[in-house]
């Protein structure tokens, strides 16, 4: 029997790099964790589309509902249209909602109102920046990331990747409730 060393290298290269991203994604996991359940949310002061800043702060005694999206992201943009339409439905029960765009610092404005003109026209009035700062505090590795924070200014539920209308009700029925 004959060693053939070619044959012997690319299978060994191939499970190397098998390995590798196994420990690539295992790796991505451990970053992608959601803040925890109960925890008292990050601080943010966010740039609103219309102008000024949103904090957290001001917002305490709402159910506030933060998706963390871009235009660019397929499954954001399908979404979108779904939480602007939820919120209006939601805003007399106390929700909050905040589009967070993670689009680009200098262009996110012409951006959104882009999107805003072509998918979603009632969007700008909840859209607002969210920098690589407030990304961080929320653990967004993954576009959308949808956080529900209560009344009181805890993390209640945080759900990433696209979610459909039922899902979405279901969150933000459970958020108002208190989780109860």
């Amino acid at each position: 029997m004959r060693f053939n060393t070619g044959k012997w290298v690319a299978g060994s290269l191939i499970t190397l790099g098998v390995l590798g991203m196994v420990f690539t994604g295992v790796q991505e996991l451990r970053r992608m964790k959601h803040l925890t359940q109960g925890t008292l949310a990050a601080p943010f002061t966010l740039e609103r589309w219309s102008g000024g800043p949103l904090t957290l702060g001001e917002l305490r005694g709402k159910v506030v509902m933060i998706d963390f999206w871009a235009t660019w992201c397929p499954p954001c943009v399908e979404e979108m249209p779904t939480l602007v339409r939820l919120a209006r439905e939601y805003e007399g029960r106390g929700l909050v909602f905040i589009a967070a765009s993670r689009d680009e610092a200098l262009t996110w404005k012409a951006d959104v109102s882009v999107f805003s003109d072509k998918r979603s026209p009632e969007l700008t009035q909840f859209a607002a920046y969210a920098d690589d700062t407030v990304g961080d505090a929320y653990n967004v590795h993954v576009l959308p990331t949808l956080y529900f924070i209560d009344r009181s200014g805890k993390v209640h539920e945080a759900h990433s990747g696209y979610a459909d209308e039922a899902e979405l009700r279901s969150l933000i029925e459970d958020a108002l409730k208190g989780g109860t």
